[in-house]
């Protein structure tokens, strides 16, 4: 956005344009945030917090997270070297 605002003398608009889009990602990032820690948080008081059981549920979430950044790493590798 930069480059083309830069390109076209339209250095306000780009500028403007930068800060909304980062605002909206700021914003985006830290509601997704807040939905995960608190759904993982609703789901070890509901196993019962401090039990075996709840340590399960928080190891699960942590293994599912991190399972779903590995698939979607993977996903985006697999579309760049297609294209």
């Amino acid at each position: 956005v930069m480059s083309f605002s830069l390109l076209n003398a339209l250095y306000l608009g780009g500028l403007l344009s930068v800060l909304a889009m980062s605002l909206g990602t700021a914003i985006t990032v830290s509601i997704l945030a807040t939905i995960a820690v608190t759904a993982k948080d609703v789901a070890i008081r509901l196993s019962g917090t401090g039990s075996a059981r709840a340590a399960r549920v928080a190891s699960g979430f942590e293994i599912a997270g991190a399972l779903f950044i590995l698939l979607i790493g993977l996903s985006l590798l697999g579309a760049s070297l297609q294209a």
